[in-house]
């Protein structure tokens, strides 16, 4: 794998410790991170809940990541199931405008007559 040059390659900042490496691998504990703020909320909420540690930090990140699928999973079912038949919508009455006054079988609710 070819890494680009970076910043601590320049002979003058390669002794500078203000110049940090940036061709180093990630830890696990930034990748669990990374994984995580790239969740959405509602996700990372439920992985949270579920959490009993009181570290805030993680370090398995295969093991991260399998309940993250198994809460996307779960959060994905509970959508499609909202949206397949467990709305709370009101029907639309087909008979209200006419009660109003604004349509019906007349055409405009109020008829002129021409007598």
């Amino acid at each position: 794998m070819y890494l680009l040059p970076l910043m601590k390659d320049h002979p003058q900042l390669a002794n500078n410790p203000e110049v940090v490496a940036a061709n180093v691998p990630f830890t696990k504990m930034e990748l669990c991170a990374i994984l995580k703020r790239a969740m959405p909320k509602r996700a990372v909420t439920v992985y949270e809940a579920k959490q009993n540690n009181d570290c805030p930090a993680e370090f398995d990140l295969d093991a991260m990541a399998a309940e993250f699928d198994r809460i996307m999973d779960q959060l994905s079912a509970e959508d499609k199931q909202k949206s397949n038949g467990g709305g709370d919508k009101p029907q639309a009455n087909s008979n209200s405008a006419q009660k109003r006054g604004h349509g019906g079988a007349n055409g405009g609710g109020k008829s002129k007559s021409n007598g």
